[in-house]
Formats: C-alpha cells, sequence, structure tokens
C-alpha cells in the first residue's frame, strides 16, 4: 500500500449480513445502520 491513501471499509451485522457502518474516501458514510451522507441515489 502506499502512505496516505485511503481504503474503504464495510461492516456487517454477523446474523443478518445488514449494513452497520460504511467508511469510504476517509469519511463515514453510515454509522449505526443511519446514513450520514447522502449522496446521488438518494
Amino acid at each position: 500500500m502506499k502512505e496516505s491513501s485511503d481504503a474503504d471499509v464495510l461492516i456487517l451485522e454477523k446474523d443478518t449480513l445488514e449494513i452497520a457502518h460504511v467508511v469510504a474516501k476517509g469519511q463515514q458514510m453510515i454509522k449505526d445502520k443511519e446514513v450520514i451522507v447522502k449522496g446521488t441515489f438518494e
């Protein structure tokens, strides 16, 4: 990996596979199953 690169992280609920948290391009997009950042598809 290259220093100062970013990574996307997706955390799912173990039993249901529901999306719990998403970090994309260094910004938290979903926290505790709640959309924080809305975009093109909202």
